[in-house]
């Protein structure tokens, strides 16, 4: 097969564009810009972990285990009733009254 002959190329076979040298000014200028950036990227992160905020004085033991469980789904139901008891007290201008019997059964 005849070879392919790529206009960019020189005698040894490179490609212009990548045998091209950066300049010396542009390489500084760049890895400059490369180090604040990175200076700045890592200035922004905190090492400080030592954050032990107390969040159990605020949550509520429902138990262990299988109990803990059941305690759980309990608690949701209990939401649930208080929703719809909510919904139905407090009427939409547009409720129907299929729609409140169906929301009170």
């Amino acid at each position: 097969m005849s070879k392919i002959i790529n206009p960019h190329e020189n005698e040894a076979g490179l490609i212009k564009s990548a045998s091209s040298s950066i300049h010396r000014r542009s390489f500084l200028k760049y890895s400059g810009a490369g180090i604040a950036l990175s200076a700045m990227f890592l200035a922004g992160c905190n090492d400080n972990d030592d954050d032990e905020t107390d969040y159990s004085q605020d949550m509520v033991n429902l138990g262990s285990g299988d109990v803990g469980i059941l305690n759980y789904a309990f608690a949701l139901e209990q939401l649930e009733a208080a929703f719809y008891t909510q919904v139905v007290a407090n009427k939409y201008s547009g409720m129907t009254d299929l729609e409140t019997a169906v929301l009170t059964d």
